[in-house]
């Protein structure tokens, strides 16, 4: 794959008709003078997350078109969720995304965060910010 904002290309090992499981390490090479590439950085990429994660741990959403082999890094933000009691399971418009607490790194937007324990469950809609962060506690009434 090719940015051609910043001319870099990237590497997806994949296994034609097998959907990706679990985190895939990334090459991002850079064309450099002569046509040749070098090695511009290594990244994770999370396709249960849709998250991008750089060497530094600096976390960037994506778009996963796997049938045209497509990665497209997305203006976002992180979302924080925190339970009480904690260990609450976490839903983000409907999608399941782990136990709290959570540090979600998702597309700027407007989200539905349903959080569930042991015999109760919370809901708020919450705003997450290009470019910046929310912190959500929801728990037993």
């Amino acid at each position: 794959l090719v940015d051609g904002t910043g001319n870099r290309l990237l590497v997806l090992p994949t296994t034609p008709g097998k959907p990706m499981e679990g985190q895939v390490e990334l090459r991002a090479l850079s064309l450099g003078n002569g046509g040749r590439l070098t090695e511009a950085g290594r990244y994770r990429l999370d396709p249960e997350q849709q998250v991008l994660t750089d060497h530094r741990g600096r976390r960037f959403p994506v778009e996963l078109d796997l049938g045209r082999g497509t990665v497209r890094v997305l203006a976002g933000g992180t979302l924080s969720v925190n339970s009480r009691p904690e260990k609450a399971v976490v839903f983000v418009d409907g999608r399941r995304r782990g136990i709290a607490p959570q540090r979600l790194t998702l597309p700027a937007g407007r989200y539905q965060v349903r959080v569930e324990g042991d015999g109760w469950l919370r809901e708020s809609a919450v705003e997450v910010p290009a470019g910046g962060s929310v912190s959500l506690q929801l728990g037993r009434p």
